[in-house]
């Protein structure tokens, strides 16, 4: 597998990794088992990363951090470093979820109320037939057994892919406090 080029934005990484190279390492590490976290970076997680040394420390340990935003582009150009193409959720997640869907794996949604999680797997399915999905809300207390509950609801659907959606930095703490229970 080909190296990725990387730079720096606020003394933060990014890989410079395009859609396919990203679904390519997704692939890789799922079938050797490796659990890992891939983060994004957008001006807005620049600025957290750059103010907290907690949430720099969580992107320098994630072995894929792709470009989320037209800032960190932006950013890349005035410091004559090369851009990374922009691969921000709204326009990559159908990408990800026909992979997900040819490869045979399995995905977990977490975050947003109940009407929108339960909407957006209803929609899935009906492009999807055959796809492995569940999903879970966002608003719960994430400190006592409910945490627990929902850990359990992820563990027993077994997915391959957690796409965790609470916001910047609240969804970067989740996964640090629980990736070691999933």
């Amino acid at each position: 597998m080909a190296k990725i080029d990387s730079i720096e934005i606020l003394n933060t990484r990014v890989d410079v990794i395009n859609k396919d190279q990203l679904h390519e390492k997704i692939i890789h590490y799922i079938n050797m088992n490796k659990k890992v976290t891939i983060g994004n970076l957008n001006i807005n997680a620049a600025n957290i990363a750059y103010s907290n040394p907690w949430y720099a420390k969580f992107l320098d340990k994630c072995p894929i951090v792709f470009c989320d935003g037209k800032g960190i582009q932006l950013a890349a150009l005035l410091l004559r470093k090369k851009i990374p193409p922009q691969i921000t959720y709204h326009s990559w997640i159908w990408d990800l979820l026909f992979l997900v869907n040819k490869e045979n794996l399995s995905i977990f949604f977490l975050g947003s109320d109940n009407i929108v999680i339960s909407k957006a797997i209803a929609v899935v399915k009906k492009k999807l037939k055959n796809i492995k999905i569940m999903g879970y809300h966002g608003f719960f207390n994430k400190k006592n057994h409910e945490n627990d509950e929902v850990i359990n609801i992820i563990n027993n659907f077994t997915p391959d892919i957690i796409i965790v959606g609470f916001g910047m930095p609240l969804q970067e703490r989740w996964i640090l406090d629980n990736i070691s229970k999933l």
